[in-house]
Order: C-alpha cells, then sequence, then structure tokens
C-alpha cells in the first residue's frame, strides 16, 4: 500500500540521471550539475546534448540553471502550482483516476448561486445518498423499500423528487410541454445536470429556471420528511408559491449572472502604454496540450506604442505559470540589456502577477522565480500591471510563433507580419468589446 501511495504520489519518479544518459556518452564520475553551466548562466546545451538523449532536454529547458545568487537548491513537489506542497494537491494525485476535478459538471453544481444546504443536498442527490426507502433498506435500516405515500413502486432518489404521484402532477404543471417526454425520461444523474444547466427562466417570471429547480427539488425533499415523519402535507400550489419566494429571495441577496457580468454592459478594451517616462513590456506564455510543451514571448515599446524589440523562446515541458514566469524573465532580461530604467511589466495572468509582486517572491521554491527577484533588485524600477487578454494579444501572438527548437531565444526587431495587424488595432482601434 504505501509503494502504491508514494508512486501515485510522484516520488517513484525520482531516479538517476543516468538512466537518460546517451548510448554513446562518456561521463567524468565527479561531474556536476554546476558544470554544465556556463559562465554566462545559462546551460551549456551542447555538452548536455552530447551526454543526454534527447526526450530529457525539454524537461530541463523549463529548468533555471543554478546560480549561487538564487540561493540553495530546495525540493519542490511537482504536483502543486508552485512548487509548495498542500494536502489538496496530494489528494488530487491520488484520485485522478477516479474522478475529473475539472469536470465542468462540478463547476456547474457547485458554482450555482443558492444557499449550500440546497448544493450539498444535490451534491447527495447526485451521487445517489439521499436516504430514501430504497437506500435505507440497502442499508437495512428498514425492510421495505416501497415509497411510503404512493406505495406504487420503490421509493427511489428519482421517485421521490420526480415521479411520485403527486410530485409528478406538480412537474407537469410548470415543465413546458413539449419538454415534458425528456424531463420525465433521463436518470437521475442526467436529470439533474440537464435542469442545472438551463438558461430559460421559469413561465411567467424572472426566476432563472436553474434556481427555481433546485430550491423546488430541497423542498419537495423536506415536505417528503414533514408527511412521512410529522403527517404534515400542504397543496402543491402552496408548495410552489413557497419556492418562488424562496427564488425570489435569493436572486435578491446572492449576486446573480443576471446583474453581474453575463448580462453586464459591453467592455471596450484596448492595450495602454505605460506613463511617458516608462517603456511597457508586454509577455505571454502559451502551452500546447497534451504535450505540455510551452513557449514565451513578449515585445518592449516606448510610451507612443512603437516597437523597439520582441522575442520568443521554446521553454520546454512546462506548467502554464511557468511558461508565464518565462515570459517574465526573459523579457526584463531583454530590457535590461536596452538600458531601460523604468519599465512596466504588462501581463494577462493574474497568478503570474500576483506572485511577481509579492514581497516574498526572493523566497519562493521556484528558482526561476528567485531568479526574477534578483532581476528586481538591479537599479532600476520594474511596475507590474495585470491586463485583459485582449489588451496582449501581440505578445500572445509571439508566444505562439515557431520558436528556436534549442531553447535559444529568437530576437524581433521588426515585428513579424502575423503581430502587425494586432499591433495596429491597439494603437488606431477598433477596440476589442468584451460582451
Amino acid at each position: 500500500m504505501a509503494a502504491s501511495v508514494s508512486a501515485a504520489l510522484g516520488f517513484a519518479r525520482v531516479s538517476d540521471l543516468g538512466v537518460y544518459l546517451a548510448p554513446a556518452a562518456i561521463v567524468d564520475a565527479n561531474l556536476l550539475v554546476r558544470d554544465v553551466v556556463l559562465d554566462n548562466g545559462d546551460w551549456n546545451w551542447v555538452l548536455l546534448r552530447n551526454l543526454l538523449q534527447a526526450p530529457a532536454i525539454p524537461h530541463i529547458l523549463n529548468l533555471s540553471a543554478p546560480t549561487s545568487h538564487v540561493g540553495s537548491d530546495r525540493c519542490c513537489w511537482f504536483g502543486g502550482k508552485s512548487g509548495a506542497f498542500s494536502v489538496k494537491s496530494a489528494y488530487i494525485q491520488l484520485a485522478q483516476d477516479d474522478w475529473d476535478i475539472k469536470d465542468a459538471k462540478w463547476k456547474m453544481l457547485w458554482g450555482l448561486h443558492v444557499p449550500e444546504r440546497i448544493k450539498y443536498f444535490l451534491w447527495l442527490s447526485f451521487h445517489g445518498r439521499i436516504l430514501t426507502n430504497e437506500n435505507r433498506c440497502i442499508r437495512h435500516l428498514c425492510e421495505d423499500p416501497v415509497c411510503s405515500i404512493c406505495a406504487s413502486s420503490d421509493e427511489s432518489i428519482l421517485h421521490v423528487l420526480r415521479d411520485c404521484r403527486s410530485t409528478a402532477t406538480l412537474w407537469s404543471s410548470i415543465v413546458p410541454r413539449q419538454q415534458l417526454r425528456e424531463f420525465f425520461h433521463l436518470e437521475i444523474a442526467d436529470w439533474i445536470l440537464y435542469n442545472l444547466n438551463s438558461r430559460c427562466l421559469l413561465k411567467g417570471s424572472n426566476i432563472p429556471w436553474n434556481i427555481f429547480f433546485a430550491v423546488l427539488v430541497w423542498q419537495i425533499w423536506k415536505l417528503r420528511n414533514s408527511i412521512v415523519f410529522s403527517d404534515v402535507d400542504i397543496p402543491n400550489m402552496v408548495l410552489l408559491s413557497h419556492c418562488r419566494s424562496w427564488s425570489y429571495h435569493i436572486i435578491s441577496t446572492i449576486p446573480m449572472p443576471l446583474h453581474g457580468p453575463r448580462f453586464a454592459l459591453p467592455e471596450n478594451i484596448q492595450w495602454q502604454p505605460a506613463s511617458s517616462d516608462f517603456c511597457t513590456l508586454n509577455v505571454d506564455g502559451a502551452v500546447a496540450l497534451p504535450s505540455s510543451m510551452g513557449t514565451a514571448g513578449g515585445l518592449i515599446r516606448n510610451n507612443a506604442g512603437d516597437w523597439i524589440v520582441g522575442f520568443n523562446k521554446f521553454v520546454g515541458i512546462s506548467s502554464p505559470l511557468q511558461a508565464e514566469l518565462w515570459s517574465a524573465y526573459e523579457g526584463l532580461r531583454l530590457a535590461w540589456s536596452y538600458d531601460f530604467e523604468r519599465v512596466q511589466l504588462q501581463s494577462d495572468c493574474a497568478e503570474a502577477v500576483a506572485l511577481l509582486s509579492s514581497p516574498l517572491l526572493e523566497l519562493h521554491d521556484l528558482s526561476l522565480a528567485r531568479a526574477i527577484a534578483c532581476l528586481l533588485q538591479r537599479s532600476w524600477v520594474v511596475d507590474f500591471v495585470q491586463i485583459r487578454r485582449e489588451a496582449n494579444f501581440v505578445a500572445d501572438s509571439l508566444a505562439k510563433l515557431t520558436t528556436n527548437s534549442d531553447g535559444s531565444m529568437r530576437i524581433f526587431c521588426d515585428p513579424p507580419p502575423l503581430c502587425i495587424s494586432a499591433l495596429d488595432r491597439d494603437l488606431y482601434d477598433p477596440s476589442y468589446v468584451r460582451s
């Protein structure tokens, strides 16, 4: 068991680099990592390519070469975004074969704008965990799985929430006639997702159907318990009125997409240069799936928006955050080589901007982050600004241009043809519209 957990958490991935040696490689037994770093701080790629097999190179490309000024080596957790261990990331590593945390249905269910108790009830219903007579019988908590109210069928979750005689009559009174067939023929999980994914409104109201559906199934379950355990029943019309009141209360007190970004006024987005005494460095990273091959790109412009220089670079096997950090690192190095004293770095990655702006950047587990911190300690002023993605299209297009496969940086003294239209749009309109 311990071995399987270790393997699932990635510890089995740690192995002797010797297994990646090229067949004809001759290696000095005393060779250290620092011995394959050049005086300028870059990896000695000629030596590495002679020593190692090709599949190992993209992994090393994503590592900044070790130098004394970024501090001593430290262990990093490969399962987390920033190299730091967390119980959450370890659990994801263990459970990733059993469920997909990025599955849209979980985001849809837990992101629903209803009280937490209703979300939890929907989640239990989706997984078949509500203690109906059928489930109680399976757990040997009762002897008869038949519905306590209609006695015509086993009391499954779907029977309680939809198919019981009185409940089915209630649904038939509010579900549009053309949708009744599909509504009453779906299994429990599909039925819940079908209704939560609806973008319709409750007939004759401005209540989103998914909100009303969630409230109604919760109240149906509460009414079922009230009938069985307290012998208290209410008519369907009273129940519907109660659910409408609940729904109106929810949409008036919880921020709803109806009043938020989905129905907001359109936003005009256009790139803005830094103030007159700054140059503007726009950067972006890109990671291709499923290969995880990363690229970084960016450009420097003056305060009038004129192109000064651009770049891109292949950064090997990478996470999205590491690709963003590589773009910042190489962009800042390029800006320093041009003797700029005031630089505004613009990125559309909130996580990268937050990390680069952190006063604890020099203590970060990632050596690349610490290398950027060393750059920031030089005699210049660097400002970090998060911008909209639409305002960063030029950097994005540079990151996605063909790169040098050897990891060397491509420098563009003139704008590549594929970037010219985006450059012109940054300066001369039309602006991008986000609705």
